[in-house]
């Protein structure tokens, strides 16, 4: 991914440039330019999308103009190479999906296709294993229906200190909300990324989780809401 800050300030002269560019402006830009380059190499990349909206915001609220002047980053100082990651953490075994949905009232099937239907208000225990914690919350639907409905799911992955994360890693989602990160803002964990949320489509997120040399595991948290929520609720 681009650097924020380049340390060298050559700079390379476009035709139409201004003199009058902040090096904050140029930084910027040059960011931006950069960001343009890697666009193929980054498609899908959650965070790739989270930093390029990051950077036009920030040249729009200072008022940057996209052409002018941007550093020579070829004299851009080098990081040293990191070190490979441990072999626990990038192992990847053979697929294999399971689904569970949970939709109404609600209404589950399980991993191992059984069917339950229930009411239930509170917090409770979707999934709960080894490497993660699923827990759903439900809620009345109106004040006079004894009815509930999801209105909270919440991904809390257990620690892991090589893989992944000295504390628990968690990610909420609300009604009509799916976050772009996890709570604290990081979108990924561990050496080589090994959790990492990679792309959010309008009603969907997946999350790729990557456990001690057992497989390789993706989560895909999906929030559908019924176009007439409104009125049911009304």
């Amino acid at each position: 991914m681009c650097q924020k800050h380049w340390p060298a300030y050559h700079i390379s002269r476009n035709k139409d440039s201004s003199n009058t560019d902040s090096h904050s402006c140029i930084s910027l830009r040059t960011t931006w330019h950069c960001i343009h380059k890697v666009t193929r190499g980054c498609a899908g990349s959650l965070e790739y999308y989270t930093e390029k909206s990051r950077v036009k915001s920030q040249m729009e609220l200072y008022k940057c103009p996209f052409e002018g002047d941007i550093y020579n980053t070829t004299n851009a100082i080098q990081r040293p190479p990191a070190h490979p990651p441990d072999p626990e953490c990038i192992y990847n075994g053979k697929g294999a999906y399971k689904h569970c949905g949970l939709f109404g009232d609600p209404h589950l099937r399980t991993f191992d296709h059984k069917c339950q239907t229930c009411k239930i208000e509170g917090a409770w225990p979707l999934v709960n294993n080894k490497h993660l914690i699923v827990m759903v919350t439900n809620k009345r639907v109106g004040l006079d229906s004894s009815a509930t409905a999801t209105s909270l799911l919440t991904v809390m992955i257990k620690r892991n200190d090589k893989c992944g994360s000295t504390n628990v890693i968690t990610y909420v989602t609300h009604e009509r909300s799916l976050p772009n990160a996890f709570d604290g803002g990081a979108t990924h964990y561990g050496p080589g990324k090994e959790i990492e949320l990679k792309e959010k489509q309008r009603n969907k997120i997946k999350c790729n989780l990557i456990q001690r040399k057992t497989r390789q595991t993706e989560y895909f948290v999906r929030l559908s809401v019924s176009s007439n929520l409104k009125a049911e609720k009304k």
